[in-house]
């Protein structure tokens, strides 16, 4: 995790450095010849206009920069600034807004996200946008934990994403148990439910055209539950194992492939 000034630095970003520290910088420096020679006389009436506006401009900026204690600086160096401010005040209060701005930003910590990951960050609809209207009708309650669980893949939280995907998943099995008029318990492993899956399937009529299609839509389903059982493992001991960053996206393409399919039906 790097400081905003660390990115400025590394990257040697001249616009955000220009944003967010160096107008005052520049600013301290144009002043600082006139402080030496007519440091205790007031500015004159143009540059004080001008210097008011420069600092009007850095506010606008410092608002979305996250920078608060600046911001409140330069809010009372506007309101002092008037007829009687001298030249070395002027160049007293840009120093210390100068080092006011650096302090804050090196204060500012970012997360870099792998590029490979980025697309699963802050998605309202991380399991794609082709079946996202039927997950939210029949799957709402997890919307939010899917959420969650693509944004920890994306920050490398591995464990936190597969747990969101438990809550996720236990929606889905709470309607699976509905559909297949049996319980469902926690404790209940994915060799328990995929039997019960089983015996749903099996008693299912297969004289049709229709009734054979259903049947084979519940076996693919079932199939990828399967698949689901195969990244996960074991069930009940999910809050109390930790994840691999790989293993959470197998995990995450499996609950994603059976969540959108099981919603089909």
């Amino acid at each position: 995790m790097w400081s905003l000034w660390d990115i400025m630095v590394r990257f040697s970003v001249a616009d955000c450095c220009t944003w967010f520290g160096t107008a005052a910088l520049q600013a301290n420096e144009a002043i600082t010849e006139v402080a030496q020679n007519k440091g205790n006389l007031p500015v004159s009436d143009e540059f004080r206009a001008d210097f008011l506006t420069e600092l009007d401009k850095l506010k606008k900026v410092i608002q979305v920069a996250y920078l608060p204690e600046a911001q409140a600086m330069i809010q009372r160096i506007i309101a002092q600034t008037g007829p009687q401010t001298t030249n070395a005040d002027a160049q007293h209060s840009i120093g210390h807004l100068s080092d006011l701005i650096r302090s804050e930003i090196e204060k500012l910590v970012f997360f870099a996200i792998p590029p490979a990951d980025a697309a699963f960050y802050e998605q309202e609809q991380p399991f794609g946008s082709k079946d996202a209207d039927l997950l939210k009708k029949k799957f709402k309650k997890a919307l939010n934990d899917i959420k969650d669980a693509g944004n920890c893949v994306a920050l490398g939280q591995g464990t936190a994403c597969v747990l969101h995907l438990a809550r996720a998943m236990e929606v889905a099995l709470q309607h699976l148990a509905r559909r297949i008029r049996a319980p469902i318990k926690p404790t209940d492993t994915w060799g328990r439910i995929l039997t019960s899956m089983n015996t749903k399937i099996e008693n299912m009529p297969k004289t049709t055209t229709a009734q054979q299609a259903k049947r084979d839509r519940w076996s693919e389903t079932r199939t990828h539950l399967f698949h689901v059982k195969g990244a996960w493992r074991d069930r009940p001991m999910h809050a109390k194992q930790d994840f691999t960053s790989t293993r959470a996206k197998e995990i995450f393409e499996a609950v994603r492939v059976f969540m959108i399919h099981f919603a089909t039906l």
